[in-house]
């Protein structure tokens, strides 16, 4: 099942190399792999937990800001990381009320809103398999 999940995205990522990304005598269509490699493990990600990809291959785009949300973020990781202390107090009121949550609608909240919907039907997980 993990395999099928993973290869599924595999058939995903190079759909969207062939649809978007190949050149031809008559357009050079480049592409930029940095980001593509994040939507590529991402939606891996995704697909294996969740049993569907979030969707950023299909979209070839940055759904909601997440990456540019989560690099933005990396300085404030690296000082969570040597002071976890700092952790307790984030999660205390009021300072809680502007980490992200389910109701945003952009970057990490985004993601935990949709993380936390009701599971793929056994159907959907059938369809990731085979092809998400």
């Amino acid at each position: 099942m993990l395999e099928a999940r993973v290869d599924s995205q595999v058939r995903a990522f190079l759909d969207l190399v062939e649809r978007s990304y190949i050149t031809d005598s008559s357009a050079v269509r480049p592409m930029e792999f940095g980001h593509r490699g994040q939507y590529f493990a991402m939606d891996v990600a995704t697909c294996v937990t969740f049993g569907e990809p979030f969707g950023f291959l299909e979209k070839d785009n940055d759904i909601d800001n997440y990456l540019k949300i989560a690099e933005a973020m990396i300085p404030f990781f690296g000082i969570m990381s040597t002071l976890p202390w700092l952790v307790s107090v984030l999660h205390s009121w009021p300072i809680n009320r502007i980490l992200p949550g389910e109701g945003d609608g952009v970057g990490f909240g985004r993601l935990m809103r949709w993380a936390s919907s009701p599971p793929p039907t056994p159907c959907q997980v059938a369809f990731c398999e085979t092809g998400c």
